[in-house]
C-alpha cells in the first residue's frame, strides 16, 4: 500500500489485545474518533466506548443505544456493563405501558450488565422482574422505589448482588416518611450483599441475618435500636447512619434513655470488626456504639461548645478513633478547650482532620495557636487544617484584608526549602494590609510546628488552596542536635502521603 506522498504504509501490526488495552487511555469522545479511522480500530473501541455506565435521559437517547447495539449484538451486549435508566424511567406515565426499546433493552440487549440504575414503579415491575430473574452478571443495583412489591422484585433475581442502593421515595404516601425495615426486604439477596445503602430505614427484626455485609450506609432512620443492626449485620467494618431527630424536638431526658438502651443492649453484643464510623454527633450519642474504630468522622454542621462538648467526650470515650474529622466554629467556640473535648481519644489519636469556620474579617492566629497548644500533649502525626472563611459584608474583588500574625511573614522559600526561622521577641511583627489571597498560612504551619512535637505533616487548606508541610529534623551546626524545620511539599507528594496514612483526596478535600 502507498500514500499519496508515495510513501508506503505498513498494515498495522499490533496485537489486538494490545489495541484495546491502548484505546483504555483514551477518553470516550476520543475513542469514537479513533473508531472512525479502520474497522480494526472500530471493533477495538467498542469495549470503551461502552465502558463505564451509560445513562439514557430521554427516548432519543434510548433508540440510538438500542440501534447501535443491534448493528452487531452478540460482540456488543458482551460490553454493555453499567447501565442508568433512572432518570429516563422517571418521565414514564404510570398508566402507559413501558415503551419497547426499552422493554428490548433490558430483555435482550442487557444480559451482561453488572451495575443497573433504575427508578422501580408498578408499571415496569413485570419487565424488571423478567429482565433480572435471567441475569447472572448483576453484581450492583440502584433503585428508587415507587412501588410497594419491591421485596417481589429482589426474589426474583438470582445474580449474586453484592451492592444495593434502594431510595424509598416519600411519593408513596404523601406528606409522611414511612420507613421500611431494610433487613425485611432485602432478605432474598442476604447470602450475598456484602454494601447496602438504604434510606427511610426502621430496624425492627433480628432474626435475619447478612453475614457478608461489611458496610452499611443508612440515609435517615426511626431511633435506632442497635440490638437490631448488630444482629441483621454482624460483620459489619463501616457503618454510616443518620437518625431522623424530629425537628430537634427531643427531650434531653429522651436522648439519655435511648442512649443508655443501646448501651445496655451491647452488653450482649457488639462489633469487633467496625474500623469506620460516620454519623451526626446525636446520632452517635444516641446509638451508643461500644466499639473501638479506626475512623470516625463527625457531619452535619459546627459542634455547639455547651450542647455537644459533652457528647463528643462520651462518643470519643465510646470509640476510642485513631482518626477523627469535624468541624468547628471559631465563634462561639473556645478552642483552647479542644484537647480538654479530645482527651478520651488521646491514647490513640494519630489523624486529625479539622475544619474551622472563620469570620472573614477576623485574624484567625490566636485562637489557632491557642487550639495548637491545647493538643500539645497529644500524639497526632498528621494534622489536615481547613479554615473555611464566613463573610458577614463580602469584600469586593480585588480589596485586601489586614491579618495579624502572632509570628511575622517570613520570606517565600523555593519549593522544598525550609521557610526562615520565626522571628525574635524583638522582631516587629507587620499589621498592614495584604491581599485576601495571601493569608499567611506559612505562620501557622511554624505555630503547629512548634505547639505540636509529634506532627509530622501538615495540610492547611484555606482560600481555596492547600498548602503542604513536612515537619523534619536535621542536625544544627554539626553538633548532633535535630532541629524541626518545616519543609514544603507539592500537591502529588501530599496526595501520596496521604494514601500512605489510608486516606482519600477526593474525600479529605471536600
Amino acid at each position: 500500500m502507498v500514500s499519496p506522498h508515495g510513501q508506503d504504509i505498513l498494515p498495522m501490526r499490533l496485537n489486538y489485545d494490545i489495541l484495546i488495552a491502548v484505546m483504555a487511555f483514551a477518553r470516550r469522545s476520543d475513542v469514537g474518533r479513533v473508531m472512525s479511522t479502520c474497522r480494526t480500530l472500530y471493533r477495538a473501541g467498542v469495549p470503551h466506548l461502552l465502558r463505564g455506565s451509560i445513562k439514557i435521559k430521554s427516548a432519543a437517547q434510548l433508540n440510538l443505544l438500542c440501534e447501535y447495539m443491534r448493528g452487531d449484538l452478540p460482540y456488543r451486549s458482551r460490553y454493555l456493563r453499567g447501565l442508568d435508566l433512572s432518570i429516563y424511567a422517571d418521565s414514564l406515565t404510570e398508566d402507559a405501558a413501558p415503551p419497547t426499546p426499552f422493554v428490548t433493552l433490558l430483555s435482550e440487549y442487557a444480559q451482561n450488565l453488572e451495575a443497573l440504575d433504575i427508578t422501580y414503579t408498578d408499571t415496569l415491575a413485570s419487565v424488571l422482574s423478567s429482565a433480572l430473574s435471567t441475569s447472572k452478571s448483576l453484581r450492583t443495583l440502584t433503585i428508587s422505589a415507587y412501588s410497594w412489591d419491591l421485596e417481589h422484585l429482589l426474589r426474583e433475581i438470582h445474580a449474586p448482588i453484592k451492592a444495593l442502593n434502594i431510595t424509598f421515595e416519600d411519593e408513596w404516601h404523601g406528606d409522611g416518611v414511612i420507613d421500611m425495615d431494610p433487613a425485611i426486604i432485602c432478605a432474598p439477596l442476604k447470602d450475598y450483599l456484602e454494601y447496602l445503602r438504604v434510606s427511610d430505614a426502621d430496624f425492627a427484626t433480628s432474626h435475619i441475618q447478612y453475614p457478608r455485609l461489611k458496610s452499611l450506609r443508612v440515609g435517615g432512620c426511626k431511633f435506632a435500636e442497635i440490638e437490631h443492626i448488630f444482629n441483621s449485620f454482624p460483620n459489619l467494618s463501616n457503618l454510616d447512619l443518620r437518625m431522623h431527630h424530629g425537628n430537634d424536638t427531643l427531650s434531653a431526658l429522651d436522648i439519655q434513655e435511648h442512649r443508655m438502651l443501646n448501651i445496655e443492649a451491647q452488653q450482649r453484643g457488639c462489633w469487633r470488626s467496625l474500623r469506620y464510623l460516620e454519623a451526626d454527633l446525636l446520632s452517635l450519642y444516641m446509638l451508643g456504639v461500644q466499639s473501638t474504630v479506626d475512623s470516625l468522622r463527625l457531619v452535619f454542621g459546627l459542634l455547639n461548645e455547651a450542647r455537644d462538648g459533652p457528647r463528643l467526650r462520651a462518643v470519643l470515650s465510646d470509640t476510642h478513633p485513631s482518626n477523627l474529622e469535624l468541624s468547628l466554629p471559631m465563634h462561639g467556640f473556645d478552642l483552647s478547650k479542644l484537647g480538654d473535648l479530645l482527651d478520651p481519644a488521646k491514647d490513640r489519636l494519630t489523624i486529625l482532620l479539622l475544619t474551622v469556620e472563620a469570620h472573614g474579617h477576623v485574624d484567625p492566629s490566636p485562637a489557632l495557636n491557642a487550639m495548637f497548644s491545647t493538643l500539645s500533649s497529644f500524639s497526632i502525626r498528621l494534622l489536615y487544617l481547613r479554615i473555611r472563611w464566613i463573610w458577614t459584608n463580602p469584600p469586593s474583588e480585588g480589596a485586601h484584608l489586614s491579618i495579624r500574625s502572632r509570628i511575622a511573614r517570613a520570606p517565600d522559600a523555593p519549593a522544598g526549602q525550609p521557610p526562615a526561622p520565626p522571628p525574635t521577641s524583638g522582631t516587629r511583627v507587620s499589621t498592614g494590609p495584604r491581599p485576601l489571597n495571601a493569608m499567611d498560612k506559612e505562620a501557622i504551619a511554624l505555630m503547629a510546628m512548634h505547639a505540636l512535637p509529634t506532627v509530622q505533616y501538615l495540610y492547611l487548606l484555606a482560600l481555596n488552596h492547600t498548602d503542604i508541610w513536612e515537619f523534619q529534623r536535621r542536625p544544627r551546626d554539626g553538633l548532633g542536635v535535630r532541629e524541626r524545620s518545616a519543609v514544603r511539599l507539592t500537591k502529588e507528594e501530599g496526595r501520596h502521603i496521604l494514601r500512605e496514612h489510608g486516606l482519600d483526596a477526593t474525600k479529605v478535600n471536600r
